[in-house]
């Protein structure tokens, strides 16, 4: 007979009743011992009466209060301490869970092999598409749910599999582990805590495991669908920046830091719209940001995610103090060295901005830091995204490189053509055997103005000579009238 340990549900809830209406029964009916089980509700402050709510429809769920919106990390970190269970199962509020989430959750465990962190399949409040079935990282700590929207039943869920990390919103671990590492970093709110926290447990030797049949349906970001998106867009620039930065090892974090604070430069300046050469000395006389055919509140959003990269790069370097201390904790507590993290990456290369100008700066840096040698597993799939691109990139190189060879060579004919016929001309007024009789009403000969030409050509160039032979002929020509 199998042993369920005890588990105690944490949910975290900002002004979300009309969730946790579907959420809580769908726990409470839990296909597991009901004495193994407790619920604990964190409230962020809420104002549409979810304490109330819930105090007088589930007296048995323990209620933590905070009277403002702390997030998601720090209040699971709060609700984890004040749990009984040895595992806390996270919950998102948005969500309901299958019957048998925490038993087939509980089956996937092992913690003679380390197996202490478990995965659940997230997919749609109707199961038809994938929400979360496996998550792959970008080398600058951009992380991706894997077949994100794309139909359930075209994916089979498969064996278990493991993971570099969980998704917070459903997800099992052992408790006095998740609170032995810290938890997730209070510092990052939300966005990407889960992948702080698993790239942790695995440089410690811990194993994050998805486990396939234990299943939740999601109302898709219901709750952070009230946040601003440039506000969620910051977290995800400054947490990815954060989690680099503690995370990886000494001589990976050397060569891949300055790709990442090159990389954000280069993203401000693609969002920003601005053309570089207007503000060369030598191109335009003034700096503008074109804006000809572009809705305004399109071009206040550039400006506002250029200026978003700048902000997160700002606060990043402001945090390095506390951020040093948190990345010593991490490196001392290391059993496992990245070559041993790296292949659970999955797609290290991802173009996280469909740019051509930006991705080429980042297949630069690649190359000239030769990071694709630190992330050896991915070397064909590096061939696979970009081989094409770059091939392509080096044929246009090339062809520039011939045509600018042929337009020197042809700039160096003209000006032998021109030198020669300038000697020809010259030489043809020294043969003058007598010297030009003078010509009536002022008028000059055709080689005293073929010589004044060229005179004017030697030393004021092409324009001037042009001009002081159109002057010329149009004193000639008021002379003949009338």
């Amino acid at each position: 007979m199998q042993e369920y340990p005890s588990i105690s549900v944490l949910i975290v809830t900002w002004n979300g009743w009309h969730h946790l209406q579907d959420c809580l029964p769908s726990i409470l009916s839990q296909d597991y011992p009901r004495e193994k089980i407790e619920v604990l509700v964190v409230d962020n402050g809420s104002t549409d009466g979810t304490v109330e709510r819930l105090e007088a429809a589930y007296p048995q769920v323990r209620l933590i209060r905070n009277q403002e919106n702390q997030g998601f990390a720090e209040p699971n970190n709060v609700a984890a301490r004040e749990a009984r269970g040895d595992f806390v199962a996270l919950l998102n509020n948005d969500m309901r869970a299958d019957a048998s989430w925490l038993k087939e959750a509980v089956r996937c465990l092992d913690e003679a092999a380390g197996r202490i962190c478990i995965a659940s399949r997230i997919l749609s409040w109707d199961g038809k598409a994938i929400d979360f079935q496996g998550g792959a990282l970008q080398f600058l700590g951009y992380a991706e749910q894997l077949n994100q929207g794309k139909s359930a039943s075209d994916f089979d869920a498969g064996a278990e599999s493991e993971l570099l990390f969980p998704c917070g919103g459903a997800m099992l671990i052992q408790r006095r582990v998740f609170l032995d590492c810290g938890g997730f970093d209070p510092s990052y709110f939300a966005i990407y805590e889960d992948v702080d926290l698993g790239w942790r447990l695995r440089t410690e030797g811990f194993r994050v495991v998805l486990a396939p049949k234990s299943r939740v349906y999601h109302k898709l970001h219901g709750t952070l669908s009230k946040a601003r998106e440039e506000k969620m867009r910051y977290l995800m620039h400054r947490n990815a920046l954060f989690t680099i930065f503690k995370n990886y090892g000494d001589a990976s974090l050397a060569r891949i830091l300055p790709t990442a604070v090159v990389a954000a430069v280069r993203r401000a300046l693609f969002f920003s719209g601005a053309d570089r050469q207007s503000f060369y000395l030598w191109g335009k006389q003034q700096s503008e940001i074109p804006s000809s055919g572009i809705p305004p509140e399109h071009i206040l959003w550039q400006s506002r995610e250029a200026i978003n990269h700048l902000v997160v790069l700002d606060d990043f370097f402001k945090a390095l103090p506390d951020l040093w201390i948190k990345r010593a904790e991490v490196q001392k507590r290391r059993r496992l060295p990245d070559e041993q993290i790296f292949s659970l990456f999955c797609d290290p290369f991802r173009a996280i901005v469909v740019d051509p100008g930006y991705e080429e700066t980042e297949l630069r840096l690649v190359d000239r830091l030769q990071l694709d040698a630190l992330f050896t597993d991915a070397g064909s799939m590096l061939e696979t995204r970009y081989g094409n691109h770059i091939r392509s990139l080096q044929a246009e190189w090339d062809r520039i490189a011939r045509e600018t060879r042929e337009l020197e060579t042809q700039k160096r004919r003209l000006e032998l053509e021109i030198e020669a016929l300038g000697e020809r001309q010259a030489g043809e007024l020294r043969r003058e055997p007598d010297p030009p009789q003078p010509l009536p009403s002022g008028r000059k000969s055709l080689p005293a103005l073929y010589a004044e030409f060229f005179r004017h050509l030697r030393q004021s160039g092409w324009q001037e000579a042009w001009r002081q032979t159109r002057r010329f002929f149009s004193r000639q020509w008021n002379r003949r009238k009338p």
